[in-house]
């Protein structure tokens, strides 16, 4: 029963979130199960540790491929990159059971969940109003299912 009432919060969260609140949101989502990983490996339990960092590269593969490039911005050109970066050290962490490159692409995550945090605070603080954001608002709301679909799983989850 509680696992019901928090996946229905959870659903409306998402749904009326803003697109920098589903930015943030993501981004949890792929921080927390790369930290998942980082402790899964130091326990030795692989097949667990893989599956959470599949869960953090769907994140972050979601957030690239909601990013808004029709725009053909510097700003939207350097958020790619740095989710690339993140993705790559994701990948190599991956294939080569690397905790240096995991590691780097915590750092990223903190960073990008610190500054996702500080843009939901400011708009909270300010009232709503309008912020350009790299997501189209229309695909924002899709992207933690769409991270879902990446990952090939049936039960995406924000919790890692």
């Amino acid at each position: 029963m509680q696992r019901i009432a928090q996946e229905e919060y959870m659903a409306t969260e998402v749904m009326t979130a803003t697109p920098q609140k589903l930015q943030l949101m993501v981004i949890e989502v792929a921080l927390r199960a790369s930290l998942q990983t980082k402790a899964l490996w130091e326990s030795q339990q692989n097949d667990a540790a893989l599956a959470a960092l599949l869960r953090s590269q769907a994140a972050v593969t979601a957030v690239l491929a909601h990013l808004n490039y029709d725009e053909k911005s510097p700003l939207v050109s350097r958020i790619a990159g740095i989710y690339l970066f993140i993705y790559k050290s994701l990948i190599m962490a991956q294939l080569k059971r690397d905790t240096a490159k995991l590691n780097d692409a915590i750092r990223v995550l903190e960073i990008e969940r610190e500054t996702w945090r500080q843009v939901c605070q400011q708009q909270s603080e300010s009232g709503p109003r309008e912020i350009k954001s790299p997501i189209p608002a229309p695909l924002s709301a899709r992207m933690l299912s769409r991270a879902d679909d990446l990952a090939g799983n049936s039960s995406f989850s924000l919790e890692a």
